[in-house]
């Protein structure tokens, strides 16, 4: 949590016995907002990823967003890890 932001990035569920990665991105600034926001979802889709939010201190009011590790779920459903890092930036509302 940076000055009151949670940011929830990927995850999984399981439905019918599935296992179903996503790739969405949400954050929610507390306690202002009263409905979390979408941002734009990560290029590969992952669960259990590191993710670190760094201030931009060139920019104010910027972060840079690094999504780490995690794995997904392959056609035969194994998981399989994800050794990418991706990285996007976002300008705070």
């Amino acid at each position: 949590m940076i000055d009151g932001e949670i940011h929830v990035i990927g995850g999984f569920d399981i439905l019918s016995s599935e296992s179903i990665t996503h790739g969405e991105y949400y954050r929610l600034t507390w306690p202002i907002d009263i409905q979390w926001k979408q941002e734009k979802s990560i290029e590969q889709i992952r669960a259990r990823s590191l993710v670190l939010l760094i201030e931009n201190e060139n920019i104010p009011y910027e972060r840079f967003v690094y999504v780490a590790g995690g794995y997904n779920i392959n056609v035969k459903r194994h998981p399989t890890v994800v050794s990418t890092i991706d990285m996007c930036l976002y300008l705070i509302n």
